[in-house]
């Protein structure tokens, strides 16, 4: 298992190689994620727009954080020989206060009640993006780390943009 630390904005990703559980362990939270990219391209170096809703099936409310609804994504990629590459993104903000922000946001998701919510994703790092297409899902872990639910994945080209 391979841990890198990476600047993305004012964002820090620490980048781990590892595949992420999916499944949910308490009965009754049921979370539903529908993530979609605004955009089908986007430049290396910028920001990749996401949507995502989230839904909670459960017959309970279900409290998250900001920082737990986007702190979490998998990327995969086919290289040009075929090859699947793929990363766990774990992102956390860059300052204290952009942290406690977020950790602090909590939103409240009442029964069958859609929330839908927005993040502008980095792709600047070098070592995760290169010019290809990528396949992108987010994992919501909540409940103290006890429950976790994914979201589909996303079709995104990131291609190289000419800046003159």
């Amino acid at each position: 298992m391979a841990v890198h630390i990476a600047g993305l904005g004012l964002l820090l990703a620490a980048i781990i190689v590892a595949p992420a559980a999916r499944a949910s362990h308490s009965a009754d939270a049921r979370l539903t994620l529908k993530l979609r990219a605004l955009s089908e391209k986007v430049c290396f170096g910028s920001v990749l727009p996401l949507e995502m809703t989230l839904t909670n099936e459960s017959a309970s409310d279900i409290k998250l954080s900001r920082l737990e609804i986007w702190s979490n994504f998998g990327v995969e990629s086919l290289d040009a020989k075929g090859q699947k590459r793929g990363a766990g993104l774990l992102i956390v903000p860059g300052t204290k206060e952009a942290y406690e922000r977020m950790q602090n946001e909590i939103i409240t998701l009442n029964p069958g009640s859609p929330y839908l919510t927005t993040y502008q994703f980095g792709v600047s790092d070098a070592r995760v993006f290169i010019p290809e297409s990528y396949q992108i899902n987010s994992l919501v872990i909540y409940h103290a780390g006890h429950d976790r639910s994914a979201s589909n994945s996303v079709t995104v080209e990131v291609v190289h943009c000419n800046t003159n």
